[in-house]
């Protein structure tokens, strides 16, 4: 899996001539990407909105970071598979990695993935008392200094002289990230959760950025095709929109796996992509609609636009 970058929602950042993300640590990606970040760069906020568009790679992301930071108090919970405030409830008092974390002094990381598919009716208020209930019970005295939180133990008051007993406050011993759609997220839903957190409405909100050239050339290799091919083939074509994101990029791979080509001319290219971005990215999604996508009607519509 490759290393994914996020900017914050309202920095702008500039991509390269073939609308992929400079290189962050390269010459050129320390003037154009400068501001990108790792989510490992904000890891001790306690709440992170997590946006992308549909097929970006949001929860492969997600999935990485569990697999790459293996611990007791990571949790995730993906919210697509929940229909009812109660059935939330319990997967989060049975869930055991939390039940060991109410007992402990340690800081919880809560994923919340795919809110915009969570079928909850009132989907951010429930979601959001549902934290509530959660963090209530480990709230934390802290140290506030002009706004900066200086202490980090969940255990026990902290020992502060008489002059700093005012700036007291208190903090759930709990780090919460929320993952959703960029076009289906609204302010609400963070500053819902934000109060519950007690850190007002300054959190940061992330938007995951589009694949480096690096990135193309590793997912290539995973599918056995010659990354220097590829890109050749998709030069050829203009086609490197639609390698931008791991959806359509795996789309591509799959079927130049099978000719070593990716079609006669820009036409055929052009209405493979145009279907790509028609078919719904998630599975899950896809499997569990009442009314599955009419994919040639979204195509037909998408030639006339």
């Amino acid at each position: 899996m490759v290393d994914r970058f996020w900017y914050r929602e309202a920095v702008p950042f500039d991509l390269d001539e073939n609308g992929l993300l400079h290189d962050p640590s390269g010459d050129l990606g320390q003037v154009f990407a400068a501001n990108a970040l790792r989510l490992a760069d904000l890891r001790h906020e306690p709440l992170l909105i997590l946006l992308g568009e549909p097929g970006i790679g949001k929860t492969t992301e997600v999935e990485r970071i569990f697999r790459l930071e293996p611990d007791s108090h990571l949790v995730s919970i993906n919210l697509r598979g929940y229909t009812s405030q109660e059935s939330l409830h319990r997967a989060l008092v049975e869930n055991s990695a939390i039940s060991n974390w109410r007992a402990s002094n340690d800081v919880l990381e809560l994923y919340l993935d795919s809110f915009d598919e969570c079928l909850i009716f009132n989907a951010a208020s429930c979601v959001a008392a549902e934290l509530g209930e959660l963090v209530s019970s480990k709230l934390r005295p802290v140290v506030s200094s002009q706004g900066i939180i200086a202490a980090e133990s969940s255990g026990g008051p902290t020992s502060v002289d008489a002059s700093s007993r005012a700036n007291i406050v208190e903090r759930p011993s709990i780090r919460i990230r929320l993952s959703c759609r960029t076009g289906a997220y609204v302010s609400v839903i963070g500053d819902e959760i934000a109060a519950h957190l007690k850190v007002g409405k300054t959190y940061p909100v992330l938007k995951l950025a589009p694949l480096r050239r690096e990135d193309v050339c590793s997912i290539a290799e995973e599918h056995k095709v010659n990354p220097a091919a590829f890109l050749e083939e998709v030069k050829r074509l203009h086609a490197f929109p639609l390698v931008s994101k791991p959806h359509s990029l795996k789309l591509l791979l799959k079927i130049f796996v099978k000719d070593q080509s990716l079609g006669n001319g820009v036409i055929d290219l052009f209405e493979l992509g145009i279907r790509a971005l028609c078919e719904e990215p998630s599975k899950w999604r896809a499997a569990n609609r009442s009314t599955k996508p009419d994919v040639e009607l979204r195509t037909t519509i998408s030639r006339k636009s």
